[in-house]
């Protein structure tokens, strides 16, 4: 309980934006409302390979659709031992702790992300999800674009104004209310995996 608390007061207190709603998905082919058939279409592409290597735990070709770092505020207070970190940091200096997450810590070098949230964050549950159209929605992730401008994220991308794209797996377990975000920037490379997050 005390973790779920400390989980909403984060997304409050660093990242108002991720509990704002979602706008509604445009009627275009698989739910995208990107701005142009043609992206729809491509991350379509990216969506789909992306779920088949995390189905297939390959970990290597999920590496490969990712960017360099991953944003994952949820990743630092996702088992009890970072909670128990997050919750006496937060305690023992509120402001420089807010700071240094808003700054660094919540953007996870992708080899740490792997190693250490993967099989949390792709569970069972949401797995199954990944491949099933109905329990997703996809939505233009522009409006979040100041959350990923780190140059870990976007060394690789084709304009000075990516585009974004957030698929939201809506709530793939038992818990009640967590629906999940899969945030993607277009690349040279195509869309690439670059930040997740927990919307109650």
């Amino acid at each position: 309980m005390l973790q779920a608390m400390v989980a909403i007061v984060a997304l409050c207190v660093l990242c108002p934006g991720t509990l704002a709603a979602h706008p509604a998905p445009v009627d275009t082919a698989f739910k995208t409302s990107t701005d142009s058939k043609e992206l729809g279409e491509k991350m379509q592409k990216s969506w789909s390979a992306f779920a088949q290597a995390v189905k297939n735990n390959n970990l290597p070709a999920v590496k490969a659709m990712a960017t360099e770092c991953i944003y994952c505020n949820y990743c630092l207070y996702n088992t009890d031992k970072e909670n128990q970190v997050f919750v006496d940091s937060m305690k023992k200096n509120p402001d420089g702790w807010t700071a240094k997450i808003t700054s660094q810590l919540q953007y996870l070098p992708v080899d740490k992300f792997m190693k250490e949230d993967f099989a949390d964050i792709f569970a069972a549950e949401t797995k199954a999800k990944m491949a099933d159209k109905a329990a997703l929605s996809f939505h233009n992730g522009n409006a979040n674009r100041k959350t990923y401008n780190k140059l870990c994220i976007s060394s690789r991308i084709i304009s000075s104004n990516p585009n974004f794209v957030e698929v939201v797996i809506n709530n793939p377990s038992s818990k009640p209310g967590l629906n999940r975000t899969f945030t993607f920037i277009e690349t040279k490379d195509g869309y690439k995996f670059c930040g997740f997050s927990i919307v109650p």
